[in-house]
């Protein structure tokens, strides 16, 4: 399996396990629109959070679209923010861990994946992820060792 499949496949997983809170998973909104689709999906969210910022599903949906949408970034951001709203949902510290990936930052991707074990010791997948993680530093260590 592909590493870009491993982690599609993780966040599918982690977006159909949720507990009464509509995650929008990539499943869900990469086929069904256009980049133009989605980015209106990301103004009209973007100004729903300004006036609602305590929603959490509308802060986690903003931030399944800028993963979505590679905006790894402002995903991050977004998390952070849905985080402070639930710190004991271990699926954000998955969601942000996937994000922190996409954007190479591997020690924040494997402590948030871990702080989402601590959370939910049952997490589909979040071993895997780790096992990933580890897998790719150790290439990248490799690869620095043997560049000097």
């Amino acid at each position: 399996m592909n590493n870009k499949l491993l982690l599609i496949t993780f966040f599918l997983a982690i977006s159909s396990q949720t507990n009464g809170i509509n995650y929008i998973s990539l499943q869900d909104v990469a086929p069904a629109q256009s980049n133009a689709e989605s980015m209106a999906n990301l103004k009209i969210l973007e100004k729903n959070i300004e006036n609602a910022s305590n929603n959490k599903a509308s802060v986690v949906s903003l931030a399944s679209l800028y993963l979505q949408n590679n905006k790894n970034s402002k995903a991050i951001e977004t998390y952070q923010q849905a985080i402070l709203l639930d710190p004991t949902d271990a699926k954000l510290f998955a969601a942000i861990s996937i994000a922190y990936l996409h954007n190479k930052h591997y020690k924040m991707a494997k402590a948030m994946i871990e702080q989402a074990l601590i959370l939910d010791p049952n997490l589909k997948q979040a071993t895997k992820l780790i096992s990933y993680i580890d897998k790719k530093q150790a290439k990248l260590a490799e690869l620095r060792k043997s560049n000097m």
